[in-house]
C-alpha cells in the first residue's frame, strides 16, 4: 500500500507542475501586452513601466514562474481586475440571487425523485 501511494505521489507531483507550467505559459504566449490593455491604451511610458513592477512582469520568467508556484501553494490565486462587483456593497445582491436561485432549484430536484 505505501508502495502504491508513493508511486502515485511520483506521478502526481510532475503532473501538477505540468499543469501550473501550462496556466502559466498561456497568458504569456497571447499576442499583445497585457499592461496595455489593462491601460486601456491611455498609458504613457512611465505609467506602463509602474504597472510592469507592480505586477512582476519586468522579472524573468523563471522568478515569475517561481513566485507563481509560490502563490498557488499558499492559495493566493490573485485578484481579478475586470468584471468583478465590489464588495460590501453587492453583498445584499448576491444573497437574493442565491435565495432566488435555491428557491428555484429546489421545487425541481423534489419532483425528480
Amino acid at each position: 500500500m505505501r508502495r502504491y501511494v508513493l508511486r502515485r505521489i511520483f506521478v502526481a507531483v510532475p503532473s501538477l507542475l505540468i499543469a501550473t507550467f501550462i496556466v502559466f505559459a498561456l497568458p504569456r504566449l497571447l499576442p499583445g501586452d497585457v499592461v496595455q490593455l489593462m491601460m486601456e491604451e491611455k498609458g504613457y511610458g512611465k505609467d506602463l513601466e509602474e504597472l510592469r513592477t507592480k505586477l512582476g512582469l519586468n522579472r524573468p520568467l523563471v522568478v515569475q514562474y517561481g513566485l507563481f508556484l509560490r502563490s498557488v501553494v499558499r492559495g493566493d490565486f490573485g485578484r481579478a481586475e475586470y468584471g468583478v462587483k465590489q464588495r460590501g456593497r453587492d453583498e445584499n445582491d448576491n444573497a437574493h440571487d442565491q435565495a432566488s436561485s435555491a428557491l428555484t432549484t429546489s421545487p425541481l430536484t423534489s419532483v425528480s425523485r
